[in-house]
């Protein structure tokens, strides 16, 4: 079964060697509705800035309906996640033809 979105054992390891999130597991269906909590530096908020692209993945995978997404270009993602008001049509046409692919 593939899930909406599947984190399998996302890492995060700052260049100077701090690690932020350390093999984190998720699995979000459809329909779903997620809430990190956790004291601070725990790494809730670096978790989301890996799923929004804004942050790169140092190991593990993450998965959109089964689909590994790691290597997209982390602007193109992020962006995609931001209001269209914000996007150049041509990078408008791209993510819909993007996420249309993978429904």
């Amino acid at each position: 079964m593939a899930y909406d979105l599947q984190l399998s054992h996302i890492g995060k390891v700052y260049d100077n060697g701090t690690p932020a999130v350390i093999d984190f597991n998720l699995d979000v269906d459809k329909g779903e509705f997620i809430a990190f909590l956790g004291p601070s530096g725990c790494g809730k908020t670096t978790t989301l800035r890996m799923i929004a692209g804004f942050e790169t993945i140092t190991s593990g995978d993450l998965l959109i309906r089964g689909k590994r997404v790691n290597d997209l270009c982390a602007r193109i993602f992020a962006s995609g996640l931001m209001s269209k008001a914000w996007l150049p049509l041509r990078l408008t046409v791209r993510l819909t033809a993007l996420l249309k692919s993978w429904a």
